[in-house]
């Protein structure tokens, strides 16, 4: 089964579609990850094979820039609204490159932040499977959903297709086989669902190749566990000044930390006491069960690989949907505190940071929760719905095709030739 795996986003849009690969890859499937260029390292890296969809865009600058507009209090419609020009002029080279990375695919299997994959799916009949994160997104003001579909529906029309009213959320749904890799003790499966959307439970990546620097590995085991501080894709506005603040709040503790550098840079070429140690990127499957209490901003994969790891958190969400994956982990009883990034200072944290570290409770459950995430794999769930799908079509190829009507001949045309561009073997 060859299989086409791409999305948009930070990093946490992207691991998810690795791990989903890997579990592919060995079980004799042909995965092509299709993302933006700045994952192509990433990617070969992990030996999986790659074409470039999208515009070679700064993520940490775009990151950056939204976590400012969040400090400042900027209404966040209006950050979508400066961000949808970017995507309306992605939206022409999105649809060309995937359209050829998909030509002799068996299937698609989309994030819901690519709004051409469904367009792919309605246009040529090819099997499409959508993938949600969360399942939060419907729950978006309307403002929200208008100002997106305000981009993508004339896109759509240029190419014969209907409008849509929550594009890159409810509507990114495929009507073959939608999956939500989230767990389903944090967010059940909504009732009156159809039959065809189902709750995998996460998706984690598992690199096997990774091997942690020596100088980490000795740290260590030198001492008890440290905390675990990693904001993954946040990049700060001022770097040095979050820096001094997270030195400041361990310092007070008196506790062992690791810092990530992550998108920010944080603790990067700068002296540190002996009780920290700062590294760049080390897969959080390996290193979050080795700390004594994980700070993250929240987001989705972050949040998951902490449950997962059965170690407490605390949590400082800063833009998006992290104040909601805060308030679930606290739910669960995994979270020592939970701090507003804009209320964020130095005495804050370590007082959450002693809360979390004194309270057996939070460990107990953190374990319990562990072993419940543990148990549903994920990506092994997710596979064999996927490989189910791909049998199904391939026995009765024409009911997966959606009919599309339209008034235009030239629309028709376009449609016609893509598909046969795209469905032709070698075309």
């Amino acid at each position: 089964m060859r299989a086409v795996l791409t999305n948009i986003g930070s990093l946490g849009n992207i691991q998810p579609f690795m791990a989903l690969a890997a579990e592919l890859r060995d079980h004799g499937h042909e995965p092509l990850l299709a993302f933006a260029p700045p994952y192509e390292a990433y990617v070969r890296k992990l030996g999986f094979d790659y074409a470039p969809v999208g515009l070679d865009l700064d993520y940490v600058k775009l990151q950056r820039e939204d976590t400012a507009d969040a400090l400042k209090g900027i209404d966040p419609l209006d950050t979508l609204r400066d961000s949808l020009p970017k995507l309306q002029q992605m939206l022409p080279q999105m649809f060309e490159e995937l359209s050829q990375a998909c030509r002799d695919a068996d299937v698609l299997i989309s994030g819901h932040l690519q709004p051409v994959s469904r367009m792919l799916h309605e246009l040529t009949g090819i099997p499409f499977v959508s993938v949600h994160t969360n399942h939060f997104g419907g729950m978006q003001p309307y403002a929200f959903r208008h100002a997106t579909a305000s981009v993508i529906n004339p896109f759509r029309a240029r190419h014969g297709l209907g409008p849509i009213v929550d594009p890159v959320h409810t509507d990114a749904n495929s009507p073959q086989l939608a999956l939500y890799a989230i767990s389903r003790y944090i967010r059940p499966a909504t009732p009156g669902w159809p039959s065809h959307y189902h709750v995998t439970g996460f998706f984690f990546l598992e690199e096997k190749q990774s091997v942690p620097e020596p100088q980490l590995l000795r740290f260590l085991e030198q001492g008890e566990a440290p905390v675990v501080i990693s904001f993954s894709s946040i990049a700060h506005p001022d770097p040095e000044a979050m820096t001094d603040l997270l030195l400041d709040a361990v310092q007070e503790v008196g506790c062992r930390a690791v810092i990530q550098h992550g998108w920010s840079g944080l603790a990067k070429n700068r002296p540190l006491p002996t009780n920290v140690f700062s590294v760049g990127f080390v897969q959080h499957t390996w290193l979050f069960p080795r700390a004594a209490c994980i700070v993250h901003a929240g987001g989705s994969g972050t949040p998951a690989t902490t449950l997962r790891s059965g170690i407490p958190a605390v949590v400082i969400p800063h833009v998006g949907d992290q104040p909601m994956w805060a308030e679930i982990v606290r739910a669960l009883g995994c979270a020592g505190g939970v701090i507003q990034y804009r209320d964020l200072t130095a005495a804050k944290l370590a007082i959450a940071l002693r809360n979390t570290l004194r309270d057996k409770n939070l460990y107990v459950r953190a374990a319990e929760v562990a072993r419940k995430i543990e148990a549903e794999q994920g990506v092994s769930c997710a596979r064999l719905l996927i490989e189910d799908l791909v049998r199904r079509v391939h026995r009765d190829p024409c009911p997966s095709r959606i009919a599309v009507s339209s008034n235009h001949n030239s629309a028709a045309a376009e449609r016609r030739e893509l598909q046969r561009r795209i469905r032709r073997k070698g075309a």
